[in-house]
């Protein structure tokens, strides 16, 4: 190798090594970039029976207000990918990064707003790759909340069932009311502050989940599992139907009751 080509692969090292330490003394001292986003607003007078949310980065906060159309309003431009449509019933909005970029921005938020007039309150399927998804205060069907990293919030919901899958992130509920409450989580924190549910399932592999229930630790037959961790109720037969089942491999599990 001649001393022309060794001192090219030594150049270009240098620079390399060089662009590296300025990237990161620029995001030392708060450098971002700021891209300019499009809002763009999605509407339908369609009835809907489910929605659908995948979100990839950023924020989506969906609830009921007394308009008669559904809204979705959304950020996008050359980096960010908002896929808005109803179809056959079903509402989806899936939004994620074209690109990924030097620094650091924040995405302008995506609502969803739904019809309180709607007749049929729908299914609500959420998938949570980053971010964070929020649920406003009413009445849903189904709610089914897969969330790999980020958190998912919800006010006071009622609903059939509430299933939380949650691989890494946070879930805080403020109140369900459902008649099957079904929590599983491999790493994480789920706080739920008040449930009212006839059949509840934990199952924590690792992080924590602490559920604060309705009535008295009486009422509910309680069946608990633990490998490790920790779980502060203990087997129990109750006086009604409602039914309590743990199993914690590890991490802690903590169940409170109002009466």
């Amino acid at each position: 190798m001649n001393s022309i080509v060794k001192g090219l692969i030594v150049g270009g090292a240098i620079a390399v090594f060089g662009a590296i330490i300025a990237i990161i003394t620029l995001a030392v001292c708060g450098w971002t970039v700021k891209p300019k986003f499009q809002m763009k607003t999605f509407t339908s007078a369609e009835e809907v029976s489910s929605v659908y949310v995948r979100q990839d980065a950023g924020n989506v906060k969906m609830s009921y207000y007394d308009g008669d159309e559904i809204v979705v309003e959304y950020p996008e431009n050359k980096l960010f990918k908002a896929t808005v449509e109803s179809k056959d019933g079903k509402l989806t909005v899936e939004c994620s990064k074209k690109w990924y970029v030097i620094g650091s921005f924040k995405l302008p938020e995506t609502v969803i707003k739904l019809p309180s007039r709607l007749e049929g309150k729908p299914d609500v399927n959420l998938k949570l790759n980053a971010g964070s998804a929020n649920i406003g205060d009413g009445a849903y069907g189904n709610v089914n909340a897969n969330i790999n990293a980020g958190q998912f919030t919800a006010g006071e919901i009622t609903c059939a069932t509430l299933k939380c899958n949650i691989n890494a992130g946070q879930i805080k509920i403020t109140g369900v009311r459902c008649t099957v409450l079904d929590i599983n989580v491999d790493a994480g924190k789920t706080e739920i502050i008040s449930a009212d549910a006839v059949n509840t399932a934990v199952d924590v592999d690792a992080g924590s989940v602490h559920i604060g229930f309705a009535g008295t630790q009486s009422e509910y037959t309680i069946n608990v599992k633990v490998d490790a961790g920790s779980c502060n109720v203990s087997n129990a037969t109750g006086t009604t139907e409602k039914t309590i089942t743990v199993d914690v491999d590890a991490g802690e599990a903590k169940l409170d009751f109002a009466g």
